[in-house]
């Protein structure tokens, strides 16, 4: 159940193992989320996403560790570092 709700509508999940992907499909009246996520041999990851202009419906910008990354189709992905350093990722969400 737990993982249903991550990937479904938190919109996190791992993909092929080394990837971090995050689209989520909140509604647009909630202001954001935090998660503490540990992914299997890289450690623990915060993800905190916000919502400020009540339109979740993409997402606009990412950062990891403070410094900017890409955004691919509306959804941030991650590479996964094998270092176990704790890392923190801020998505905000906006129009398509």
């Amino acid at each position: 159940m737990y993982r249903i709700a991550v990937e479904t509508i938190l919109g996190i999940r791992l993909a092929g193992g080394d990837t971090l992907v995050v689209a989520p499909r909140i509604p647009d009246t909630w202001p954001g989320f935090t998660v503490r996520l540990r992914v299997p041999q890289a450690g623990e990851y915060e993800i905190v996403v916000t919502n400020p202009s009540g339109r979740a419906e993409v997402v606009r910008a990412v950062t990891i560790d403070g410094a900017a990354a890409a955004v691919v189709d509306g959804e941030a992905r991650i590479a996964v570092g094998r270092d176990r350093r704790p890392r923190r990722i801020e998505v905000v969400l906006g129009a398509a």
